[in-house]
């Protein structure tokens, strides 16, 4: 029989030591799993519950405290500082907001006047949405070294695609007989949009290289979709590296799509249609940032003002 000796004994314990403390970093808690199968069970995507979740997260790092102990009033505090101190965005405030109602209304099952009869102005303070210029969408495309990313990023830019419309891409999602792509979006609904013929010839080519059965953009194990972190990871490296505007992200892609078929003389109708939007307000601030637009009202402030500023002119 061997035997181990004190020198075994001890690296075999702090490698399990090292195993337990990366199960315990990762575990998530009951509280958590808890409102994760309830936003399964309501149909929300993971974008989605990664949303929520970080809205209650962020609820919990402010107080210090757990979340399901916390009183209406210390929630409703926290909700008036997001708007009124610290400003975020409405978008933002949106999202926290509908996070932590879900939390304290769907999963905690408490029935808070904040949350079923109270009513909470939102922030009016609205960011524009910051669309990729269409030449450096196709150079930033082009620079991608992997081509699931490449192909991935091309979705988004050519079919105005969210980055989770793209990895949750099934194989029966490509409908090549009608030249359709079939897109589960935002709120679990489906969308129909015209597939290129040059994209369905790329997908073709990427899909031999792997032959999932099912995922088009596998993982390598190819038992879940490419990590959006690792893509967004990419993206942002190939775009600094090009000298892009830091502010483009990946979803900068699908507002390059619409603004680009605006600039075009797609009709509006259309366009909010190919994105999936509910409301035609939602698309609306698209015409706001088309090139033609911009260029027709720059030429029509330099009638309005010509001659106003001449080279020279001061106050004395």
């Amino acid at each position: 029989m061997v035997t181990k000796n004190g020198k075994q004994l001890a690296r075999e314990s702090s490698v399990a030591g090292q195993i337990a403390k990366s199960h315990a970093k990762h575990k998530v808690s009951p509280l958590r799993q808890r409102m994760i199968r309830d936003m399964e069970l309501a149909g929300h995507t993971p974008g989605t519950q990664r949303t929520y979740i970080g809205a209650v997260v962020k609820l919990q790092d402010h107080y210090h405290v757990r979340p399901d102990r916390l009183s209406e009033k210390q929630v409703q505090h926290y909700i008036l500082w997001l708007r009124d101190q610290k400003g975020v965005a409405k978008g933002t405030f949106r999202t926290s907001w509908c996070g932590l109602k879900f939390f304290y209304y769907r999963t905690l099952g408490v029935d808070w006047p904040l949350f079923t009869r109270k009513k909470v102005r939102q922030p009016r303070r609205k960011r524009l949405p910051v669309p990729i210029a269409w030449e450096d969408g196709h150079r930033l495309i082009a620079a991608l070294r992997k081509p699931s990313y490449r192909l991935c990023c091309s979705l988004m830019l050519a079919l105005g695609l969210r980055i989770g419309d793209v990895l949750a891409l099934t194989v029966q999602s490509i409908d090549s007989t009608q030249m359709i792509v079939r897109v589960i979006g935002k709120g679990n609904k489906e969308r129909i949009l015209p597939l290129p013929q040059t994209l369905l010839v790329a997908l073709r080519s990427f899909w031999k290289t792997h032959r999932h059965q099912r995922l088009l953009f596998p993982n390598r194990k190819g038992t879940a979709p490419l990590c959006e972190k690792s893509l967004r990871n990419a993206f942002n490296k190939t775009r600094d590296s090009l000298s892009i505007n830091k502010n483009v992200t990946p979803h900068s892609m699908r507002h390059g799509f619409a603004t680009h078929l605006l600039e075009n003389g797609v009709d509006i109708r259309i366009v909010q249609m190919l994105l999936g939007h509910a409301s035609l307000s939602s698309t609306e601030v698209y015409t706001h940032l088309t090139k033609p637009m911009c260029d027709d009202l720059r030429n029509r402030l330099n009638s309005m003002f010509c001659g106003m500023f001449t080279e020279g002119d001061g106050h004395e």
